[in-house]
């Protein structure tokens, strides 16, 4: 029987242990401390404006040859000199000192804002008349005054970010030590707030109200209740439970943590970003709901980015992912549509209406399935809390209750295209006969060594991987000439006691490409193991036996750049100075190898005539 693993030539990959610096490109060794300020260097060029050639890094600041202190990052007012004692204008420290210390530095030198930034806490300075330091909400843009602080932003100006990972980070972590939130309290807030700034973003109106101003942060921070701030934050609130939020409650934190959210957000657009940078942002929100224990594994952008390109869904095809987590996939996959067809918001509200289903049996992942919507679209479309490996009756009925348009109800042979990522899940398996009952993969096999094949049972067995069912369960969904791509852990693939899993696939399915994944993938994702995506094709059971039979091609690809390494560290194509390379909208690419294998599975459809 098949072993899909000798397909491939592997080697692993060696894992990096340095990052090159944004601004003058030297290697780093990558700590928390270096992360930090690489995150600051990126702000302050991509989201505030300034110059590269306007920053230092690492700088002594010297008087009369004694050293004063260093900074690790420091703004120039211009290009005459790179002095800091007399030309500085922002001192930046994220490695060493305190705020005595930035302080200090700020009222020897010429620096008018100094930040620090050291993982736990987010402080602005500034330096006013008569050497009076003092802290305020944020740094300025380049070009920008003091005195348009606490001037309303509009909407146009809003620039899209490259580290709203980051700053979620910081905004957990903030969290949880001044408001004393962990697990899925944190989760439900950083939700909230993260919507409120959706909601904004999605108002009609050109002037942003997801804002604090200077004097409304201090007087926050001094205890004052600042009535206009909590009534833009109580409006912004109900646009949000109105468009895509399943909660009723309001916010539990207090606004004080609003306006530093609001404030490290400031100028930002969510909306803007790339999908890349939405998708990583919310991660760790995802992470305090999800459980490696139950299988529950983020799908990476990047493989979800080559399933869908894989797939190519068009406008008139019904799509189904049934292990949808946060829904990563059926967002790409609807992105994917609307920029292949030129499609309007209208467009995609119709579409994500009539042809999209999501499910996932964990009802925190399912809502937040829904921001991520919002965050993707602009919109939230179906999306249904069921176990999808219950029989056909029982999700029927489930549907019903959330009122799932009728050609989406999950039934066999229904679905053009099923894109999933099932659990990977180890520990707990599938034990309820009432679902193993549902299943050819349910049941006992039996090795038959005279004809060298497998052999189904009629006894149930008593427990089965999860991910086995799933893929059984795709194929069941899709209707003839349908689709699908499903992600799998290599022990489906290639272990002995599941040959008859091997067996039933090529005796059920087209099997059009396995794409072996590189061994970092999912490492960052807290699972260790070796993945591959699957990719086949529902044929009508006469024309599968006849390709079998002439022994038909199957595309076998390996991976070696996924876009990230086994720390998690993003990887986006550089320069041979070591500047990011961008895309024609201004975005970093990912250092990977998907284009190249879209390619070829263009040139396999092509030389095997397939039409998708």
């Amino acid at each position: 029987m098949i072993n899909f693993l000798k397909m491939f030539k592997r080697e692993t990959p060696k894992e990096r242990g340095y990052i090159r610096d944004y601004i003058t490109g030297a290697p780093h060794e990558i700590t928390e401390g270096e992360l930090r300020r690489q995150y600051i260097e990126r702000r302050l060029v991509l989201e505030l404006g300034y110059p590269k050639e306007l920053i230092g890094v690492d700088v002594d600041v010297l008087r009369d040859g004694k050293s004063l202190g260093r900074v690790d990052l420091i703004v120039f007012k211009d290009l005459t000199s790179k002095d800091p004692i007399n030309n500085s204008y922002i001192l930046i420290l994220v490695k060493r000192g305190d705020l005595k210390d930035l302080s200090e530095l700020l009222l020897q030198t010429s620096a008018e804002y100094g930040l620090l930034y050291d993982g736990v806490r987010y402080v602005v300075l500034r330096k006013f008349e008569g050497d009076v330091v003092e802290e305020v909400s944020r740094l300025p843009r380049y070009g920008e005054g003091f005195n348009e602080f606490d001037t309303p932003l509009s909407k146009n100006l809003l620039r899209p970010t490259y580290e709203l990972s980051s700053c979620i980070n910081d905004l957990c972590r903030y969290l949880r030590d001044v408001e004393g939130l962990k697990g899925r309290e944190l989760f439900k807030e950083v939700v909230k707030l993260v919507s409120i700034k959706l909601s904004d973003e999605l108002l009609e109106g050109g002037e942003v109200l997801a804002w604090v101003s200077n004097k409304e942060f201090n007087d926050l921070r001094r205890g004052v209740d600042v009535v206009g701030f909590r009534d833009r934050v109580s409006l912004l609130m109900r646009r949000a439970r109105d468009k895509f939020l399943d909660i009723d409650e309001d916010l539990r934190i207090n606004l004080k943590s609003v306006a530093e959210f609001f404030r490290r957000l400031h100028g930002i657009s969510i909306l803007k970003s790339s999908s890349y940078v939405k998708f990583e942002s919310l991660n760790n929100m995802a992470r305090d709901v999800m459980s490696v224990d139950r299988g529950e594994v983020l799908t990476p952008y990047p493989v979800a980015e080559l399933i869908v390109k894989v797939v190519n869904p068009s406008t008139n095809e019904l799509i189904i992912d049934p292990a949808c987590g946060t829904g990563t996939l059926i967002n790409l996959a609807v992105d994917y549509v609307r920029g292949k067809y030129k499609l309007g918001f209208d467009e995609i509200s119709k579409y994500l209406r009539n042809n999209i289903l999501c499910v996932d049996v964990n009802p925190e992942i399912a809502k937040l399935a829904k921001v991520y919507m919002a965050l993707y679209l602009g919109q939230v479309g179906n999306v249904l809390v069921a176990n999808s490996l219950a029989p056909f009756d029982e999700l029927e009925s489930i549907s019903r209750k959330y009122s799932i348009p009728k050609d989406l109800i999950p039934k066999e042979g229904r679905f053009d295209i099923v894109i999933t990522h099932p659990p990977f899940n180890i520990k707990q398996r599938v034990t309820d006969p009432k679902i193993l009952s549902q299943y050819e993969l349910g049941r006992k096999w039996s090795y038959d060594r005279p004809t060298s094949r497998w052999v189904k049972k009629s006894d149930l067995l008593k427990e089965q991987f999860i991910e086995v069912l799933f893929l059984e369960r795709c194929f069941q969904l899709l209707r003839n000439y349908g689709r699908m791509a499903i992600i799998l852990p290599e022990e489906i693939l290639a272990s002995g006691p599941l040959g008859y899993v091997r067996q039933w696939i090529v005796e059920n399915l087209r099997v059009l490409a396995v794409i072996s994944l590189p061994h970092p993938t999912f490492i960052a994702y807290g699972f260790k193991a070796r993945a591959f995506v699957l990719v086949g094709q529902k044929v009508p059971k006469e024309e599968l036996e006849a390709l079998v039979k002439k022994s038909y091609n199957i595309l076998a690809v390996s991976m070696t750049k996924i876009g990230y390494d086994a720390f998690g560290k993003v990887a986006y194509k550089v320069d041979k100075e070591g500047n990011l390379i961008t895309d024609e909208l201004g975005n970093p690419i990912l250092d990977t190898d998907i284009p190249l294998i879209i390619e070829k599975f263009e040139e396999y459809k092509k030389s095997e005539g397939i039409n998708f």
